[in-house]
């Protein structure tokens, strides 16, 4: 009896306890009206939020946009060519507030140019020619084979570069670039080809050596003037192009009383060449002579440093240092000849 009295009062104890509990979660009129002016000025604050950022987004859009234009009036662009942007901007693959690189960066214009291309049947030549009139081709100085990023148009390259002509039925003929305008690459050449007919233009940069199918649309005495292209098949990814080549050179340490040692290129380069050891305790990084005669005119006497050394081959392969463009000219004459 006792114990059932004790579950009895416990179970009045429990009840009174819940009915406490439960009480405490019962609101007023004034707490819920509280709470319902909490939650809309939450929601008023989070709308005029949204809205804030929706006009900031509109009015970066706006200055993205005159911008554009204002860049678009600088450059000179006529109707036709800005009708023409304007429909590569279609391809823009970044936020728009930064549609204006499409103008002013090279490798965004490359970009947009690349995917409207892939979607699109457009002439190369209205590439090229926007090109050059944004200032992303050798003959502006906006680009150049000097530099290491990879050429995506015959645009890009620069005037008194040496070219080897494909002329596939004729033969491999040396050329120069002369000129480089918005119709094409003026090339001055012995070659002999006709207007129309197709050939394969050879070109070494610092980038690579490039391949690229190109026409002759006009003909002179010792010059051809070739269509632009915006496709280029770089061949080679390195810094420049060697030649395979067997001549006598002399290789020499270092200092006054350096050891002379003779022996013999195994290839050429702008860059660098590749000789046969000839004894030498070399390391990689060894600074060495280069003495070779590869013209007529007087040996030409270069600076290099050891960039690789190969014992199945038994060779050094030598990295010039601080050469000199003009000497760089005449390495080139010889290896596109």
């Amino acid at each position: 009896m006792d114990m059932l009295q004790i579950i009895i009062l416990d179970d009045e104890k429990l009840r009174e306890f819940f009915d406490e509990v439960s009480g405490g979660f019962q609101k007023s009129p004034p707490q819920y009206i509280m709470f319902a002016v909490l939650l809309g000025l939450a929601m008023l604050a989070l709308l005029l939020f949204i809205i804030f950022q929706i006009k900031n987004r509109r009015k970066t859009l706006k200055r993205s946009r005159e911008r554009f234009q204002n860049i678009i009036i600088k450059k000179g662009l006529t109707p036709q060519e800005k009708m023409f942007i304007e429909k590569m901007t279609r391809y823009f693959p970044r936020d728009k507030k930064y549609l204006s690189d499409i103008l002013t960066h090279a490798h965004t214009f490359n970009t947009c140019a690349r995917h409207m291309s892939e979607k699109e049947r457009i002439d190369d030549a209205e590439i090229a020619k926007m090109r050059i009139k944004l200032g992303f081709s050798g003959a502006s100085g906006g680009s150049s084979v000097s530099r290491s990023h990879q050429l995506h148009s015959t645009a890009e390259f620069v005037t008194g570069v040496y070219v080897r002509l494909n002329l596939l039925k004729g033969g491999m003929v040396k050329g120069r670039i002369e000129a480089i305008d918005e119709q094409g690459l003026t090339i001055t050449t012995k070659a002999g080809a006709q207007s129309g007919s197709s050939l394969m233009l050879e070109v070494d940069s610092r980038s690579g050596y490039y391949m690229v199918r190109t026409q002759v649309i006009e003909s002179g005495e010792n010059w051809l003037k070739l269509a632009h292209s915006e496709h280029l098949e770089r061949v080679q990814n390195r810094n420049y192009y060697r030649k395979p080549m067997h001549l006598p050179v002399v290789l020499k340490l270092p200092g006054h009383t350096g050891k002379i040692y003779h022996t013999y290129l195994l290839d050429l380069g702008g860059g660098g060449a590749k000789v046969k050891n000839p004894g030498i305790k070399a390391f990689v990084g060894l600074e060495l002579i280069l003495l070779m005669k590869i013209m007529p005119t007087e040996p030409l006497v270069l600076q290099t440093r050891i960039a690789r050394i190969s014992e199945k081959d038994s060779s050094l392969s030598l990295s010039f240092i601080s050469i000199k463009e003009a000497v760089r000219d005449k390495i080139m004459r010889v290896v596109l000849h």
